[in-house]
């Protein structure tokens, strides 16, 4: 699992810029389930959208949220 990582983005002005990483498979996959769980079962509001793009070799999943943040999680495909 070494291509686990998560990637916290800003907007400034039309540019997001990476203000915090992080490649810890227990914090990416906390940090992950976290967030859906507070959008899918809790229905907050603070989470605007989830995008998952599937990648080759890898999973992005892209959370939205409401102060003009991001964060890009990369997670492997099994299979």
């Amino acid at each position: 699992m070494d291509n686990v990582k998560v990637v916290f983005q800003v907007k400034q002005g039309r540019e997001f810029v990476t203000t915090w990483q992080s490649d810890d498979p227990a914090e990416v996959y906390k940090r992950l389930s976290n967030v859906l769980v507070s959008k899918k079962l809790c229905g907050c509001t603070w989470v605007k959208s989830i995008k998952r793009v599937q990648r080759y070799t890898h999973v992005e999943i892209v959370v939205y949220y409401d102060n003009d943040g991001r964060d890009i999680f990369t997670v492997p495909t099994h299979g």
